[in-house]
């Protein structure tokens, strides 16, 4: 935070009365560019309805999480602050992401492209959790992210 305050040119306590805590800055950066890649993944899907786009626009959210060299650092060097940004419950990633992902469900259910078999909200989170267990595994351990078994208990979730 010292070095981003220095960058900017102003008082660190001014850079934490702007963003709050450095945790809180790291959560709101990830939601942010979490935003931008579903709405990319959402516009590269047009000609998709149902499962097809739900997986469609999954596959390139995930993959893009795999391939974001930034985030997989982050996540090796800090790994108990990066899980607790990115997994913990009520965190700003995880209600972001659960929020985008239910409200994408839903509009795929009223375009009657989709049927849901519980609450979209519920799924989402279903989702969410799917995903943090099979991409961030246990970094210590340096277990590569498995997209395809998350995709396919993603898919079973939407059957």
């Amino acid at each position: 935070m010292g070095h981003l305050a220095s960058e900017l040119g102003i008082a660190k306590a001014t850079l934490y009365r702007w963003t709050g805590s450095r945790e809180q800055l790291i959560g709101e950066v990830i939601s942010y560019l979490s935003e931008i890649s579903f709405e990319q993944a959402l516009a590269a899907t047009t000609e998709l309805e149902g499962i097809e786009r739900v997986m469609a626009v999954y596959r390139h959210n995930v993959g893009t999480i795999v391939a974001f060299e930034p985030l997989r650092r982050f996540v090796r060097s800090e790994t108990p602050l990066a899980l607790r940004v990115l997994t913990m419950r009520g965190s700003v990633v995880e209600v972001t992401v659960t929020r985008r992902v239910a409200e994408f469900l839903e509009e795929e259910r009223r375009r009657g492209s989709l049927t849901l078999r519980a609450p979209a909200a519920e799924l989402a989170y279903a989702m969410t959790k799917v995903t943090e267990g099979f991409i961030y595994h246990d970094p210590v351990a340096e277990i590569e992210p498995d997209m395809d078994a998350a995709s396919g208990i993603v898919r079973l979730l939407l059957e």
